[in-house]
């Protein structure tokens, strides 16, 4: 049976962001299944509602933020407990940290959210700050039994920099479809949303964007247009749209997000940077809303993507693209398809088999490496 501890710091539940969602939907949907158990070890800092996590089909253990990171006798005395035989990080700076204390009994993962290094070059870090992430990557990667990557850039990006790649399969960055109602009829709609945590600097790059290129010429020309941003965000993003009055709100995170998506006409996501998957978008699809996005935004997604969304580099044509929405209805056949997509090819219940699968085949290596053979 395998017995999997996901280590787990920052915000959690309720998830109120992309990429918390989805990692929950993955913890889910793993101790959903058959021979699997499921553990949950959460760098407790105050901030949770520990009832929350009670009614969840895993076990959660709190752990004090001075021992999350140091404490290896406490990690031995749990993995013995729990008869751990996985260990799941989300981060190069977890494995590189966490992976010693955890012993050599357990298969050790780092799941790949971000390629840190190609995210910092993208947005204009300096020669210091990449230098630091490649580092930690290059230790993430030696410590690591089983590396998860999103898609062939990411994996590329991480054997560049000398990390084997026999340790790296490709996994798809998935959501919980079902999380999301559908609704076709948005005629009557005024709202374009982004959704997102916008102290990721991609999503507050986007925001900026929005802010600078895109509301003034759209509160111009459509009086009932507004804008609505989820997500955390820094305080002056709020201040900067204060001149728009109410044509612009911020809700900071939201538990439910689904009020908001049944009133939402059209969705955006004009990125110009990022790694990974831009999870946002499969979030807009499912609720069967239309949507525009860069090219970047659908990196990491499968290319047949671009059938279901209406895709523009250049940000000067937002405007007149958010015009012309307005304008029309989307027939319900092509959202439905949109949201069938996400189901098909990204959805937790589907892929979670998969992560398992190599779980299982890696675990086989380790427990069974060249001197093992050699002696059977």
């Amino acid at each position: 049976m395998l017995r999997v501890a996901f280590f787990r710091d920052g915000p959690f539940l309720p998830p109120q962001e992309g990429g918390s969602e989805s990692l929950f939907g993955l913890i889910k949907t793993m101790a959903q299944k058959k021979n699997t158990n499921v553990f949950l070890f959460r760098c407790y800092r105050g901030w949770d509602n520990y009832q929350l996590y009670l009614k969840q089909p895993f076990t959660t253990i709190f752990i004090k933020p001075s021992d999350f990171y140091i404490n290896s006798r406490l990690y031995q005395h749990l993995i013995e407990k729990y008869k751990i035989n996985v260990c799941h990080f989300d981060s190069a700076e977890a494995v590189s940290f966490q992976a010693d204390l955890v012993g050599k009994r357990c298969l050790k993962v780092w799941e790949v959210l971000n390629v840190n290094h190609t995210l910092i070059t993208r947005l204009g870090g300096s020669k210091k700050k990449i230098e630091k992430a490649i580092k930690y990557e290059r230790i993430a990667g030696e410590k690591s039994d089983l590396i998860l990557a999103r898609s062939k850039k990411d994996k590329q990006d991480l054997v560049e920099i000398g990390i084997d790649r026999k340790k790296i399969v490709l996994y798809r960055g998935c959501i919980t479809p079902e999380n999301y109602q559908f609704e076709n009829n948005r005629t009557n709609k005024k709202l374009v949303l982004f959704l997102g945590n916008m102290f990721y600097k991609p999503n507050e790059e986007a925001v900026n964007i929005i802010r600078e290129r895109i509301i003034p010429p759209v509160v111009k020309n459509l009086p009932q247009a507004e804008f609505v941003f989820v997500g955390n965000y820094p305080k002056y993003l709020s201040q900067k749209m204060k001149k728009f009055g109410e044509k612009v709100k911020f809700t900071g995170g939201v538990v439910d997000i689904n009020p908001i998506l049944s009133q939402t006409r059209i969705a955006l996501a004009p990125l110009t940077s990022g790694s990974g998957t831009r999870l946002k978008i499969l979030v807009y699809l499912s609720a069967g809303i239309p949507t525009i996005a860069t090219g970047l935004a659908i990196e990491g997604l499968k290319e047949t993507i671009r059938n279901h969304l209406i895709i523009e580099d250049n940000l000067d044509k937002y405007p007149q693209l958010i015009t012309r929405l307005f304008s029309r209805s989307i027939p319900k056949k092509k959202l439905v398809k949109a949201r069938q997509w996400v189901e098909r090819n990204y959805s937790w219940k589907n892929e979670a088999d998969k992560i398992i699968n190599h779980y299982i085949k890696s675990l086989a290596k380790i427990h069974c490496g060249p001197e093992e053979k050699n002696r059977n």
